[in-house]
């Protein structure tokens, strides 16, 4: 399924499924509810109305169901009817297996998604991890025909009428967001090597137009980044700290996402084995989140229409005539990106810590100690807990030199994960109850499952006790809940008693299923923070109440301001 457009429309139009293939997915109840007057134009001739209430009554789904209605080009799925409370309600993981298996094959499909509009976030993000870029298989390379796939809801329930324009571009932007991070996550390191990816970040840079700020190789070692240096340093590509900054007018707090971008994790000297080494590709699901979540949230926004835009360029051309304080057309131009690049109210920095965990002659040896960004001394005692020793430097520079008040950091972090919270859910440390239970809702709305882990630094973080430095890199005992540890570590460089919010989300099991990258983390991060974007979807699917100390007195500082969006 590589290499195929995914478009979301207001209407897919009418199309004999025969030259167009049709998946009709949703809950039972919710497709009965759809009525025939709809699908007709996308059936006939091929269906008729007795033959799709027939198809209807046979479904029984249990906990999905599927009946194909014309040979193998118009079928109907049907989502599980209920879900447990530590479910997302829109089954989006049943939705993306269902396309997988369910969608007919041909150049140009359709799929009708028929939910409730809460569920059409975590819908259509479900759809786009059915559909992953990366693919080196032969015969995609000789395919020259464009596949494409139109996407139409039907929304059933309260607010059901037509998907508007708005939100048509949102599930636009965060789609692609989800397949950009799959696609990097995907590529192997030979192609997505740190100076790779730093490329990856200057385009999504240039299309924003925003100029990121990178610190390589030596300056690292120079400006005291000891933990990204240390980890990258025998590596043929030098490792970086690379950082996309948001600040629009009238923001006021500062948000840091920071993620960990291991392009490729050989464990270091503390090798990895045979079987556990395949697929350490992955190692930079983090950065790669953030990347594609960062393109989304800054590219939402309201939008011109096209002939409102061409009016203003007719306006504004005509004007840069007239005035000889402007220097050219296309700097006046540049102003109608900035109208539909202002969607994200608040300062908004994405941290990536990219390093590639090489074995070489300059690679870091157990024993030996570096210095932190935080100013902390670590003794390395395991150089495949590299994640945290970059991450420790990426949050350090949030708090430091970008004066975050909000630090979400996102990493492939433990194996352990997927023991604790499993292969479908994150998990979440954090220092706030209230963006705990956050997380956990936000991830229910937008597909993104997360679960929390034990936040208890006084009995976890002595695991980490060194004779000789600050700390240790890694635990003394691994039955001691080994992930909530990894994520202390970091925590440890910013400070116990931070009056920031501090969350951690660990996506080692999530961010793949399979052999193929999900994208994972991008749509949460679009609906944790959704209250924080001028997109109505967004804020509809964020679990954040912006009302919150809205009535507090200014004077309360920073401790309030952390707060607003809980």
């Amino acid at each position: 399924m590589a290499s195929v457009g995914l478009q979301f429309q207001a209407s897919a139009g009418d199309a004999d499924p025969q030259s167009r293939p049709l998946l009709l997915l949703g809950q039972l109840q919710h497709l009965h509810r759809v009525p025939w007057s709809h699908v007709r134009g996308k059936l006939q001739p091929r269906v008729t109305e007795e033959l799709w209430q027939a198809a209807l009554a046979t479904l029984n789904p249990n906990p999905t169901d599927s009946c194909p209605l014309y040979l193998n080009c118009a079928t109907v799925a049907a989502l599980p009817s209920r879900v447990s409370r530590h479910n997302s309600p829109s089954a989006a993981h049943f939705i993306t297996r269902l396309v997988r298996t369910c969608l007919p094959p041909g150049t140009h499909r359709c799929i009708l998604m028929v939910c409730e509009q809460p569920e059409v976030f975590a819908s259509a993000c479900a759809l786009a991890r059915a559909f992953p870029l990366f693919t080196h298989r032969s015969g995609a390379s000789r395919r020259t025909e464009k596949r494409t796939v139109m996407v139409e809801f039907f929304l059933v329930g309260q607010d059901n009428g037509p998907v508007e324009v708005s939100t048509l571009q949102c599930l636009t932007n965060a789609t692609e967001g989800v397949r950009l991070a799959a696609r990097i996550v995907d590529t192997p390191c030979s192609e997505m090597n740190t100076d790779i990816f730093l490329e990856e970040i200057s385009q999504v840079g240039r299309e924003l137009g925003i100029t990121p700020t990178i610190i390589r190789d030596e300056q690292l070692k120079t400006k005291g980044f000891g933990g990204i240096y240390g980890v990258g340093k025998a590596a043929l590509h030098p490792p970086a700290l690379a950082v996309l900054s948001h600040t629009p007018d009238g923001a006021t707090q500062t948000i840091a996402w920071v993620g960990k971008g291991i392009v490729y994790d050989t464990g270091g000297l503390s090798i990895k084995g045979k079987t556990t080494m395949p697929g350490m590709k992955r190692d930079c699901g983090g950065a790669a989140a953030i990347l594609g979540a960062f393109r989304a949230a800054i590219k939402q926004g309201p939008s011109l229409p096209v002939s409102c835009g061409l009016q203003v360029q007719e306006h504004l051309a005509l004007f840069a005539l007239l005035s000889p304080s402007l220097q050219s057309f296309q700097s006046i131009t540049g102003l109608l990106t900035c109208f539909s690049s202002q969607g994200f109210k608040d300062n908004l920095h994405a941290v990536f810590c990219l390093a590639e965990n090489a074995v070489g002659p300059n690679a870091t040896r157990p024993d030996d100690i570096h210095l932190l960004y935080s100013g902390k001394t670590v003794e390395i005692n395991n150089t495949d807990a590299e994640g945290r020793l970059v991450l420790a430097d990426g949050v350090s520079y949030a708090c430091k030199d970008l004066g975050a008040d909000i630090i979400v950091d996102m990493a492939t972090l433990t194996g352990a994960q997927g023991i604790a919270t499993g292969k479908y859910h994150a998990a979440v440390l954090t220092n706030s109850a209230e963006w705990e239970a956050a997380c956990v809702k936000a991830g229910q709305k937008c597909g993104d499952l997360v679960h929390p882990l034990v936040y208890c630094p006084e009995l976890h973080f002595s695991e980490f006790t060194s004779a000789v430095a600050d700390m240790k890199n890694s635990v003394a005992d691994r039955d001691n809940s080994p992930s909530s540890c990894a994520g202390l570590f970091i925590a440890s460089h910013i400070g116990f008693d931070w009056p920031g919010v501090w969350v951690h989300l660990d996506i080692a099991a999530p961010v793949h299923a399979g052999e193929r990258a999900t994208g994972f983390g991008v749509a949460l991060l679009l609906a944790l923070f959704g209250r924080a974007s001028e997109d109505p979807l967004l804020n509809l699917v964020s679990p954040l109440d912006c009302e919150v100390d809205a009535q507090e007195d200014d004077s309360v500082g920073r401790d309030s301001k952390r707060r607003r969006l809980v």
